[in-house]
This record gives C-alpha cells, structure tokens and sequence, in this order.
C-alpha cells in the first residue's frame, strides 16, 4: 500500500489539493472556513492510500501525531500559501522534525497555493526565493550538507508546477490544468523521482 499524507497551516490547501488528485468530492472536507480537518482522515483509492491531517496549527491534534503520520507516507505533499510569505517557524520546526525522523527530504513535495490572491507575479517569485532558501537551509542545518558548487540530485529542487485547482476541481476538461494534474498525481501513485519537488498551485 502507497500512501501520500498532506501536511501544512490552516486554509493552505491541503483538502482542496486531496480532492483534486483523488478526483472526489467530499471525502475531504474543504472550504473557506479554517479546521475543517478535525482529524486525520484516510481514503483508499486502489494500492493508494491517500492521507489528510488538520493543520499544524489548529491545535486539534498534536503536532507529534502528525509528524509520525508523515513518517509512515511514502511522500508528504507539505502545503503552504504564498500569501502568508516564507514558511513560518513552526513549519521549518515541523520539517526538521520530520527530517529528524528519517524522512528523506526527496520524498517532501513542496506545494505553494493561493498564487491568483497575489497581485503582482513578483511577489509570488519572491516567496518562492525565500522558501527555496529557507529549504536549503534545513538541509545543511539537519543533515549537515554543506553550500557546494555542486549539489546531489537527491537534495535539489525539481521542476515548479503553475497549478489552478481551482480550474481543475470545477472544469477537469480544461486542457492545461488536467495535465499538470495528471502529471502530479503520476508522481503520488507511480512514485516520487529522486529529487526533492517544488508544487506552485493555484486555488
């Protein structure tokens, strides 16, 4: 059994993102209001198991609990909206944890929503700097890899994908956001590649 846990703060996207690979709606709750996700909510989906947790910072369950969750995936797809700027410390306090507990960093999706609630396109490049940086520097803080000129495939960030959930939730006809869908979704059922992934979604 392959299972894809998400992680992230509240209204980051998690549940909307759930939603959208799994290709259902209302198995997970989504919706404007914060802590919709009370629990940790499992789904199967084939040899798929596919893992919702509440916000790190709701306080429904301990940070701890989810942290383990993370540790039994075979890939967390970590969300985090671009209109809350870089990631905030008990984020970078979660990740290390989860590095801590062996959680190969090439296993960890990055997924950055709400781009369409940012008004100016340089803004959103900036959050993506300061979070690929942000992300470097766990890397050498945990794991000790130093800043060389080169780096190993297993600890670079991958491709970015510009995603609309939104457009893909609503209208999964729409030709471009069905691809990059699909190709997602591709990484979380046929396994992840060797390099640490970097998600730009919209919804």
């Amino acid at each position: 059994m392959r299972k894809i846990c998400v992680v992230g703060l509240l209204n980051s996207g998690k549940s909307t993102l759930l939603s959208v690979l799994t290709r259902t709606d209302g198995v997970f709750p989504a919706g404007a209001r914060p802590a919709l996700t009370k629990n940790v909510v499992r789904w199967r989906d084939g040899h798929v198991e596919w893992i919702d947790t509440p916000a790190l910072d709701s306080g429904l369950v301990p940070e701890e609990q989810i942290i383990q969750t993370c540790a039994t995936a075979d890939l967390v797809l970590w969300c985090h909206s671009v209109r809350l700027g870089e990631l905030h410390r008990n984020e970078i306090n979660a990740l290390e944890k989860c590095l801590a507990n062996r959680i190969s960093p090439r296993h960890i999706v990055m997924v950055v929503s709400h781009r369409d609630g940012v008004l100016r396109k340089e803004i959103e490049r900036n959050v993506i700097k300061a979070i690929r940086s942000q992300m470097r520097g766990l890397l050498e803080n945990v794991l000790g890899i130093a800043r060389t000129g080169e780096t190993k495939p297993g600890w670079r960030w991958g491709k970015l994908y510009s995603l609309d959930l939104y457009t893909a939730f609503h209208n999964p006809m729409n030709r471009r956001s069905r691809k990059l869908i699909q190709e997602l979704r591709a990484r979380c059922v046929q396994g992840s590649s060797e390099r640490m992934h970097a998600c730009v979604a919209t919804f």
